[in-house]
């Protein structure tokens, strides 16, 4: 299932209320397998309680600074390292080897905790 929101890291409630209930309610139920996939520029370090963060980073600055943090790189992209498809296919199987147990790089760190930046002014 896809869960998209439009406000990014400007999220408010009642939007942030409905993707938290929505992931805490998909991470407590016995019968899925979830995964979310986090899209960043600027990195953030975060993770899930209830479920792995796979992290994919747009910037490929960011991505040098904090490689430590993110799982990929698709940064690749505007470098002209690799194609849209490629980052695509490597998304996929990396989603793949999660839901069969492999841990996200913030899983390694230990780093389970969610968090939560409210904005009330433009972001630059």
């Amino acid at each position: 299932m896809g869960y998209f929101h439009h406000q990014g890291c400007c999220q408010l409630p009642p939007d942030l209320d409905r993707v938290t209930e929505t992931l805490i309610s998909l991470g407590k139920s016995p019968n899925v397998a979830a995964v979310l996939v986090v899209s960043l520029g600027r990195g953030a370090p975060q993770g899930f309680p209830t479920m792995p963060v796979l992290k994919v980073c747009g910037n490929p600055n960011t991505y040098e600074r904090m490689s430590h943090d993110m799982d990929i790189n698709a940064g690749r992209i505007i470098t002209g390292e690799k194609s849209i498809e490629e980052v695509g296919e490597e998304a996929f199987s990396a989603i793949l080897d999660l839901l069969s147990g492999k841990q996200t790089k913030n899983e390694t760190l230990g780093y389970h905790s969610s968090i939560d930046i409210y904005t009330l002014g433009p972001v630059i």
